[in-house]
């Protein structure tokens, strides 16, 4: 039995709940979400209605999932976790690529992310990665699959900003199975999860709105997604342009 507890069941977290039940392993999953009464297609699971700053529920685990966003109260739940959560389990935190800058990009880079979100991120990561426990940090790009489909909500008027800066996506299901990957092979440290093909921001923006002009700024920012598979690991949806076409 797989006893897994997610803190922020949220969109990935589903995901990976979706992975445990195609997989037909013998698992229990818990979870945490702010209102049970939007998450009752989960309901057969172990959920519990939690918000950050709540008192931390009692739970007994081979392995927490931390898959919250970065808000305000983070750092603190997580030294409270350190206090009450056995040493012996293992942590998986789902950060992202933001935290670095433009360049080539791989888990040794320097993390110089520079928007407020990626400098929380860097600071909860540098919290975890110095406690005495197994922590595994997982940095996926830019989320996608069929209800992320990006181009579908723009904030854009006529021009296309950034346009040439590059975009290093995942698929959802990819980083969910990662997840379960490095929890049965007691993987830790860190790994960036990107796919194989990096797109443009005109790549994407230009197909759902063709008449639309670019700026021709951007910095590139490519993730190398190396490390992961030197562990084993194969993705499911390594070229993101494919998956993209095949949604037009």
């Amino acid at each position: 039995m797989i006893n897994i507890f997610i803190f922020g069941l949220g969109h990935l977290g589903k995901k990976i709940v979706h992975e445990l039940e195609r997989s037909k392993e013998n698992f229990q999953v818990g979870a945490t979400y702010r209102e049970l009464s939007r998450v009752k297609a989960y309901e057969d699971h172990r959920l519990i209605e939690f918000s950050i700053n709540d008192e931390l529920p009692e739970i007994i685990e081979d392995a927490i999932v931390f898959n919250f966003p970065p808000v305000q109260g983070y750092l603190d739940f997580l030294k409270r976790c350190n206090k009450k959560y056995e040493r012996e389990i293992p942590w998986i935190f789902v950060s992202s690529t933001s935290v670095f800058g433009s360049g080539d990009i791989s888990e040794e880079s320097d993390r110089n992310g520079e928007k407020k979100n990626s400098k929380h991120l860097i600071e909860l990561e540098d919290y975890l990665l110095s406690l005495q426990r197994q922590v595994t940090i997982v940095r996926p790009g830019g989320l996608i699959d069929d209800d992320r489909l990006p181009g579908r909500f723009m904030k854009f008027k006529d021009v296309i900003e950034d346009s040439e800066r590059e975009i290093n996506f995942i698929h959802t299901l990819d980083v969910a199975r990662f997840i379960l990957y490095a929890l049965k092979r007691n993987l830790k440290g860190e790994f960036n999860i990107v796919s194989d093909t990096p797109l443009k921001r005109r790549e994407i923006y230009l197909k759902t709105h063709p008449g639309f002009k670019c700026d021709e700024q951007g910095k590139a920012r490519k993730v190398s997604n190396l490390k992961i598979k030197r562990t084993g690991f194969e993705l499911e949806f390594a070229n993101i342009r494919n998956f993209l076409a095949s949604k037009v």
